[in-house]
């Protein structure tokens, strides 16, 4: 924005979008970006060396706000946002994905939360999944609210949508220096864990993005030792730093990053309910406010939710003991999961706009013919 005196005002908000090879997915994510009621920000956008024609469909915007960066050749996830990173001049940087959709009043209640306070570092919201149509597929399970439940969550898994969350420039870019390339798996999740231990974090109660789930979604090339192996560590730095050096085991970090894609043994569903009981006492002496937070509870509940929704769907049923061993803490899952599918049936419609096969397929044609043109 321009001020009386004729000087370019930084802007409040950067949204950082990388994109390496969006195709017909790419127009209506920038879109979902420029028509947000908020007005101040600028969209920093890194082609990863696409091949597709995706920078032929981002030179098609004439919106003043966009600013493209090119990489001369694919640098990946984590380095293309760290150079977004360096870009940005925004006090508030938002992450929004090349294929994915932001409700129009996104940007304003992630500012109007930051604003108003100024502990928080990161915030993020809950998200719906829709499919390469933009249909709606179904509500991802709701993530954390408080910082003592998020704490709590990060032991196991990632308390955040990537694709939703906005954060303090500051914080992220000059105190802990972006994002860790090391990381090819879980760069996210890595840096919310260094955030969280630094400052305080939360979540938005209301679905405010969409994330789409395709064919080309699931990134290539990364293999599930990799991701393993970047899972275990940040698990074990998080039990770490919560808990003292080498809190937990080699073993034991192991058996925790395998808790967010499901167990396929019997057995490591009853090492994960004993390991979680020893997590939730060393946790509440740290943090004895999480009795009384709701949240927290709700939290809690959530991971067995998962864990017995992950053994039916990989056909494994634990052992009988890992009933009985917390048997109201069953009872309550069971109750969530309930819940979670009866607001399932009734987010039958999104207000976001779908995108068509056809729009998709004229989106290609018009993205191969600039291409062939250029």
């Amino acid at each position: 924005m321009t001020g009386s005196d004729g000087v370019v005002a930084a802007p409040t908000v950067t949204v950082l979008m990388p994109v390496y090879n969006a195709g017909c997915y790419l127009r209506p994510a920038v879109e979902s970006i420029l028509q947000q009621s908020f007005r101040d920000f600028e969209l920093v956008i890194i082609n990863d060396a696409s091949t597709d024609g995706s920078a032929e469909i981002l030179r098609s915007f004439s919106d003043d706000r966009i600013r493209i960066l090119h990489n001369e050749h694919n640098l990946g996830l984590a380095n293309s946002l760290n150079r977004g990173l360096l870009a940005a001049a925004g006090e508030f940087i938002a992450r929004q994905d090349a294929d994915d959709l932001s409700h129009h009043e996104r940007l304003a209640r992630q500012v109007h939360f930051l604003k108003g306070h100024p502990e928080i570092a990161l915030i993020g919201t809950q998200a719906v999944i829709i499919d390469e149509l933009g249909r709606y597929k179904r509500m991802l399970l709701d993530r954390p609210h408080e910082h003592l439940a998020i704490k709590w969550d990060l032991l196991f898994d990632n308390s955040f949508v990537h694709t939703s969350v906005m954060f303090r420039t500051t914080i992220v870019r000059d105190n802990l220096a972006g994002y860790d390339p090391s990381y090819t798996a879980c760069e996210d999740y890595e840096l919310w864990s260094r955030i969280a231990e630094v400052c305080r974090v939360a979540n938005l109660s209301r679905h405010l993005v969409s994330h789409r789930i395709h064919s080309s979604s699931k990134r290539k090339g990364t293999k599930q030792f990799v991701k393993m192996q970047d899972l275990t560590r940040v698990v074990k730095r998080n039990a770490d730093a919560m808990f003292g050096k080498d809190f937990l085991s080699e073993s034991e970090s192991l058996l925790l990053a395998g808790f967010s894609s499901g167990y396929q043994d019997r057995t490591s569903h009853a090492k994960f309910v004993r390991l979680f009981d020893r997590l939730l006492a060393e946790y509440l002496q740290i943090a004895p406010g999480a009795l009384t937070s709701r949240d927290f509870k709700q939290t809690a509940r959530r991971i067995y939710f998962k864990l017995f929704y992950n053994a039916w769907k990989n056909s494994v049923l634990p052992p009988a003991s890992c009933f009985l061993r917390q048997p109201g803490w069953i009872r309550i899952a069971f109750s969530l999961l309930i819940s979670h599918f009866i607001k399932r049936v009734s987010w039958c419609r999104t207000s976001f706009v779908p995108v068509t096969s056809s729009a998709c397929h004229a989106e290609g044609a018009e993205a191969s013919k600039l291409a062939g043109s250029g």
